[in-house]
């Protein structure tokens, strides 16, 4: 379905880089779906040149059937979710952001699941990027998130009024991911007044929440420069965009090594936070029993 939706969005804008602006995908990300699709059809649905991208004859005829067929399926899916009598009673999707610790989704699908026997908890891995959708634009297909806030209870609210923000599962201290070509790699810790000297990643969507993650200025109030995310990106864009060693990602000390970035903690700032987040006024009467589970489940984790 996401290789539909890409190809539906690159026929309709005849450019790469304009379909992935519209997706919030990268123009690579965009290609390879179009190029998956291709394989599977076992033909080119597009004539690409340097100047221009065109459908072919074959192309053309897959987007009279498919786009017809696509718009029946999403409104049908709609349909189903304003039927009355059965708002997802048995069934709690959870959203969960791919950068959480590996341990997370077994613990709150096991708790979830011998606490509330008659509930269907269905996971559903996304990636941060989706996480920044949503709280731009709302859109996300689950009823309830697990995902990385900046401290609610140390920073601005860093969500919509639109979003309930719930119980904090546990917290961790921050970090920067460089490249090894960065001034600062190769150090054991960093001190949150050393920022000041470096270029942040400025994260892409809702304000409050960019602001928060990478700071404007200091604790001590210097100014930090930054720079904003035009786009959204995926975890395995950060080594071309950190590559030349000019600029720095904030991120949360428990992420993994990647590549051959270096993960170096930061004394001095509020850590992030765990949080489950779920639409106000959601119809859903099982997000709050999982709320409250997910919370006894890590009552007895510290912060940090």
């Amino acid at each position: 379905m996401r290789e539909i939706e890409v190809f539906l969005v690159v026929a309709d804008e005849l450019h790469f880089g304009r379909a992935a602006a519209r997706l919030h995908l990268t123009t690579g990300r965009v290609s390879q779906s179009v190029r998956a699709l291709e394989r599977e059809v076992g033909a080119p649905l597009f004539e690409r040149t340097s100047r221009r991208v065109a459908l072919t004859p074959l192309g053309t005829a897959f987007l009279a059937r498919v786009r017809p067929a696509y718009e029946e399926l999403g409104a049908a899916i709609a349909e189903a979710r304003q039927v009355r009598g059965m708002p997802y009673r048995d069934l709690l999707r959870v959203a969960l952001t791919s950068n959480l610790a590996t341990d997370v989704r077994p613990r709150l699908t096991d708790t979830f699941t011998a606490r509330a026997p008659d509930c269907r908890l269905v996971p559903m891995p996304i990636t941060g990027a989706e996480q920044l959708t949503w709280l731009h634009s709302g859109r996300l297909d689950a009823d309830v998130l697990v995902g990385w806030f900046p401290d609610p209870d140390a920073t601005p609210r860093p969500a919509p009024d639109w979003v309930t923000l719930g119980p904090v599962l546990f917290r961790t201290p921050r970090a920067i991911l460089v490249s090894q070509r960065h001034p600062l790699a190769g150090r054991t810790a960093v001190d949150a007044e050393e920022l000041a000297g470096c270029t942040l990643i400025r994260p892409w969507g809702f304000a409050a929440y960019a602001d928060a993650w990478a700071p404007q200025v200091t604790p001590g109030g210097k100014p930090i420069r930054r720079v904003q995310q035009v786009r959204l990106t995926y975890l395995e864009d950060l080594p071309d965009l950190l590559a030349d060693g000019t600029l720095t990602h904030l991120m949360m000390s428990s992420f993994p090594p990647f590549c051959d970035l270096a993960v170096i903690p930061v004394t001095g700032l509020p850590p992030v936070a765990a949080v489950v987040a779920w639409p106000r006024g959601s119809e859903n009467p099982w997000i709050a029993r999982f709320a409250e589970t997910a919370a006894a489940e890590y009552a007895t984790v510290s912060p940090g």
